[in-house]
């Protein structure tokens, strides 16, 4: 445990809490497991409605050695079911009379939050096939081939849109993975599996391999630790989804409908890790780089250490409230770890500094740092911080995508006392020649390169630099106002418009500070860059099927007023199918049978069109 302050701890914990819940979340996954380690809850989404869970949803203790593995599943035929742990935010959903009536947030365990409203918007069956009362344990994930589409870690997005204060149409890129359930009357894990699967679709139950003495597939021979090594390589290709390790659970031959122990760390279940190995080193010193709005970011140096065949020497962190809150300073022994080529991060914090963590100066210009209002970052406020100027310069290239342009180059253009995008622009080919490490190729490049330069209208958003609004925010705002001399004219005179995506925070630092976004724009005309016109992303249409006889209107009218609302009309039950409006909710028809078994949602006429004159 650190040495350091509760209350500073919980200062971290509120301002991480307020970012995710914004989807602007200000530490990474394993440093939320790091403080969470600690003994901090960092419980997110505290302005919803607090429910109790009908049972504990505790976190997993963490397995990583094949010692420790042989240690808690024992080396006799202990029989056991592996799954893939999933790296995504766990979720309780109610069923009665196998319609979806709540969803809920894992929480602290024991109380979580009501986040009904936006789990309706996701991939999740809302009707289920069978008229069954039942809770379900699913995983909100993110398939990866939408990884492009985000500037975060799809864990962190699927848990900000779900965790957001508002409904945003990325929800419906969210799938509800079904892990376990928990019936009125117990059930094998046989039957239990079962059951998921003729409630769930096949794609959102999570695959299960058996390990039972006597039974297929029959007990693993030889080394456990590589057969569920091999399980998890095997897994993590084939699956659409991001893995973090596997869950493994022994099981007697039936479970009782609700765990017996109130203790929220199971005992038949474990998080198995396969990650490289760790070593435990100390932090020997804290290098810092000033980083985009004075933020100051750490880099711990310490004491090399051999893992996954190289020599790890430095850790990179996020904040300095981090380390602080953890003990991290200099004289800090940690434990780090490093799996492929993922970079090398602190898992545990073995003894705290002694010295502890005092604010930095800036590396730049070496005034004091200040803490920011939420008490989790250093900042230079330093306003002739040359090095303030730099950064932006680097991130403008980094934004512009110029191939072979390194943050070197933009340096070296810098300190040679080109430190501006207009200097830098107007350089000749002879003028950077002239300059120390250049030559006439590399001089040619830049100068062609900058003079074709084209870049889209939402890229000229991002570049105005203001704090959470990058290039997925600005295709939004264009999306809204159709163009970026439309945005800026209407923004300027009338103030931001209520648009889905945008908090109140957001709202209000782009209604003070559209000027900068007008400037950028008209700097960058003026340079001669091509701003490429916003073309909006096609929406798509809700697909809807009908059946049985609707009295308002005729089969012909009824397509008509579909297609005018929106909706795109198809004449049965595909896998794309969203909604299915028929006469009577309750029938047997095959459509109803079909969109029962998919989880479509099912409609009257009556109540829909009634809906939709509300």
């Amino acid at each position: 445990m650190s040495l350091f302050d509760w209350q500073e701890k919980e200062t971290l914990v509120k301002a991480a809490n307020t970012a995710y819940d914004q989807g602007a979340p200000i530490i990474t996954d394993r440093e939320f497991d790091l403080l969470a380690d600690t003994g901090l809850s960092l419980d997110t989404r505290n302005f919803r409605q607090k429910v109790a869970h009908p049972f504990p949803m505790g976190s997993l203790g963490k397995i990583k050695t094949e010692e420790d593995l042989m240690k808690w599943i024992g080396h006799g035929q202990q029989p056991f079911v592996v799954m893939p742990k999933k790296d995504g935010l766990s979720l309780r959903l109610s069923y009665r009379d196998g319609q979806l009536v709540q969803a809920v947030t894992r929480g602290d365990g024991q109380v979580g939050n009501d986040v009904t409203d936006k789990v309706m918007r996701t991939n999740v069956p809302k009707t289920l096939p069978r008229r069954i009362t039942i809770e379900i344990r699913v995983e909100a994930v993110i398939r990866k081939d939408h990884k492009n589409r985000f500037e975060k870690n799809l864990r962190n997005v699927a848990a900000g849109l779900i965790g957001a204060k508002d409904i945003r149409p990325d929800l419906a890129l969210i799938d509800c993975i079904a892990i376990d359930a928990v019936t009125e009357c117990p059930m094998s894990w046989q039957e239990k599996a079962q059951l998921l699967k003729d409630l769930f679709p096949e794609e959102l139950v999570v695959p299960m391999a058996y390990a039972i003495p006597g039974e297929e597939p029959g007990y693993p021979r030889g080394n456990l630790w590589l057969w569920m090594k091999e399980v998890f390589q095997t897994w993590e290709k084939r699956l659409p989804y991001a893995m973090d390790g596997l869950v493994v659970q022994t099981f007697p031959a039936v479970h009782a409908p609700l765990p017996p122990q109130d203790d929220l760390i199971p005992k038949d279940k474990i998080a198995l890790k396969f990650g490289s190995e760790e070593a435990e080193t100390q932090i020997e010193n804290i290098v810092w780089a000033l980083g985009q709005h004075g933020k100051l970011t750490p880099v711990l140096e310490i004491d090399p250490v051999e893992l996954d065949g190289t020599t790890v020497s430095r850790v990179s962190a996020s904040n300095y409230s981090l380390l602080r809150s953890a003990g991290m300073g200099i004289g800090a022994k940690v434990m780090v770890t490093k799996s492929g080529d993922i970079i090398p991060f602190v898992t545990n914090v073995v003894q705290p500094s002694i010295k502890g963590l005092g604010l930095p100066n800036c590396p730049e210009c070496d005034a004091a740092a200040v803490l920011s209002i939420s008490g989790v970052d250093a900042l230079c406020r330093n306003p002739e911080c040359e090095g303030a100027e730099l950064v932006r310069l680097k991130k403008t290239f980094e934004v512009f995508g110029v191939d072979f342009v390194s943050d070197a180059t933009i340096e070296a253009l810098f300190r040679a006392g080109f430190d501006s995008l207009e200097k830098i622009f107007f350089l000749s080919e002879s003028d950077i020649e002239a300059l120390p490490g250049f030559g006439k190729k590399s001089a040619e490049y830049l100068v062609s390169t900058l003079k074709n330069l084209e870049i889209s209208e939402a890229k000229v958003v991002k570049l105005a630099f203001l704090k959470g609004i990058g290039e997925r925010k600005a295709k939004v705002l264009l999306d809204y106002y159709g163009s970026l001399q439309t945005l800026l004219v209407e923004v300027t005179t009338e103030g931001l418009a209520e648009i889905d995506g945008f908090g109140p925070v957001q709202t209000d630092l782009l209604n003070r500070r559209i000027d900068a976004v007008t400037q950028k724009f008209h700097l960058l005309r003026k340079l001669g860059v091509k701003i490429i016109p916003h073309t909006a992303a096609a929406k798509e249409k809700t697909v809807v099927c009908c059946t049985g006889t609707c009295t308002r209107y005729s089969r012909k009218e009824l397509k008509e007023v579909l297609e005018g609302m929106g909706y795109e009309m198809v004449d049965s039950v595909t896998k794309g199918c969203q909604l299915l409006l028929c006469d009577d909710p309750g029938g047997g028809s095959s459509k109803l049978q079909k969109a029962r078994k998919d989880g479509v949602e099912i409609r009257s006429y009556v109540d829909f069109f009634l809906e939709r004159k509300d």
